[in-house]
């Protein structure tokens, strides 16, 4: 675990993720095939699915779904730490194509947020954590935004938490191969939701 300004980043290799992926990626292709538009959140170019509303429905697609129990099991067990199971709120795929970014933004209204790499050739994007600091810049007294970056290279089968309030971005993926990955938020009505579900 790493502490970031000073946000914790939680951080998982998941086991067996080479026969995951392939799964994964097979299945992203599918959804993307039937939806070739998606939607657009932060990405610029690339695909982006609709959100999956795991613990509402239950209708994401097998291996989304499959990775969504893992991703959750962490959640519970590492971030949590409450002995409640907790499932994840939302999780979506994407695919970021030569020259594709995701702009900096966070996960307003969540509690925990992340991703999950399933294929990432190299120099296809780097994570970058983001501080978003604010001072006066005399003598003008202008308010001016200064970022200060972690950056984190991606590895395919690495899953990453971290605090849904923490800014991050994707750089731009400099190959002719596609860059995979899934993302996902805990929301705070949903925790609560299924914290009275328990009771």
């Amino acid at each position: 675990m790493d502490k970031i300004f000073p946000h914790h980043v939680y951080k998982l290799k998941v086991k067996n993720y080479k026969k995951l992926n392939e799964k994964l990626i097979s299945e992203i292709y599918n959804l993307r095939d039937d939806n070739k538009l998606g939607i657009r959140r932060s990405n610029r170019g690339g695909w982006h699915s609709k959100d999956y509303f795991v613990h509402q429905d239950c209708n994401a697609p097998t291996e989304l779904l499959n990775m969504s129990k893992i991703i959750s099991n962490f959640y519970s067990e590492n971030v949590f730490k409450n002995k409640k199971y907790i499932e994840v709120s939302t999780i979506w795929a994407n695919i970021n194509e030569k020259d594709n970014y995701n702009t900096p933004h966070t996960h307003p209204g969540s509690h925990y947020s992340g991703c999950y790499y399933v294929k990432v050739p190299k120099n296809s994007g780097y994570l970058y954590f983001i501080n978003k600091v604010t001072s006066l810049t005399p003598p003008f007294n202008e308010f001016k935004k200064i970022y200060d970056e972690i950056k984190i290279k991606p590895e395919v089968g690495v899953l990453y938490l971290w605090s849904s309030e923490l800014a991050h971005r994707v750089g731009k993926n400099k190959t002719d191969k596609d860059r995979i990955s899934l993302s996902f938020n805990f929301s705070f009505n949903d925790i609560e939701k299924q914290l009275k579900e328990q009771e």
